[in-house]
């Protein structure tokens, strides 16, 4: 398991744009499943993506069922139950390259954009 206090960090330069959207405050509020999508604007594919309340120390599993290729999309539902918005994000890459995005408030930006 990756340690959140060794992984803070961003490695390569990778960059994430977020996109607003609306919308989504008042069904988090209510617990309802985190829905987001991300799109892979790179010409290496996504091997690994992990997303986790802001609130926990360690990440957890990889997500991914398969790797994200360049210009593909992945629609993700968090079943998770939680009301929080806030969720740290972990990608990397064929490349190694890696990327952590902490504090991201899913209600406003729940899809976004990875290019470098």
């Amino acid at each position: 398991m990756l340690s959140r206090t060794l992984t803070r960090f961003l490695i390569g330069t990778v960059v994430s744009i977020p996109i607003a959207s609306v919308g989504m405050g008042n069904a988090l509020a209510q617990g309802a499943d985190l829905e987001f999508s991300i799109t892979n604007g790179t010409p290496r594919s996504i091997v690994d993506f992990r997303v986790d309340p802001s609130s926990q120390r360690n990440w957890g599993p990889n997500i991914l069922t398969e790797d994200v290729g360049p210009g593909e999309t992945l629609e993700v539902i968090i079943e998770d139950g939680l009301t929080t918005c806030t969720y740290d994000t972990y990608a990397r890459w064929s490349d190694g390259a890696e990327v952590i995005e902490e504090q991201v408030n899913m209600c406003e930006s729940p899809s976004w954009t990875y290019s470098y």
